[in-house]
């Protein structure tokens, strides 16, 4: 299971925020879960209409694999209706606030 938790650390609030986390083809969806928004497996969007100032939002996404190897999930907001003043969303930028990384190392014994 990824867990992903997204935090306003801003001082308004911020409205029409999409996440993007698209998995890996070699990871089944099996499901996903939200404290707040839609999370569509087709497309790897997380779609939030709002999130106050200091308030987060989780997305759960559950998957599972039956080979062994290295597995990485990113997820970084794409699009949001304010200016994010210390990063810029959909852009890739693994340096930047808006995104994060994880690399998972599985093996599955025969």
């Amino acid at each position: 299971t990824y867990t992903i938790t997204l935090l306003n650390n801003g001082t308004i609030e911020a409205t029409t925020i999409n996440v993007t986390d698209e998995l890996m083809e070699t990871l089944s969806f099996i499901s996903a879960t939200t404290t707040k928004g839609t999370y569509n497996e087709n497309t790897g969007i997380w779609m939030i209409d709002s999130l106050n100032a200091g308030e987060n939002a989780i997305l759960e996404i559950t998957v599972e694999t039956n080979t062994s190897g290295i597995y990485s999930n990113t997820a970084e907001v794409t699009t949001a209706d304010q200016t994010d003043y210390d990063s810029t969303p959909n852009n890739n930028n693994a340096t930047e606030d808006d995104q994060d990384e994880i690399i998972c190392y599985i093996i599955i014994d025969d």
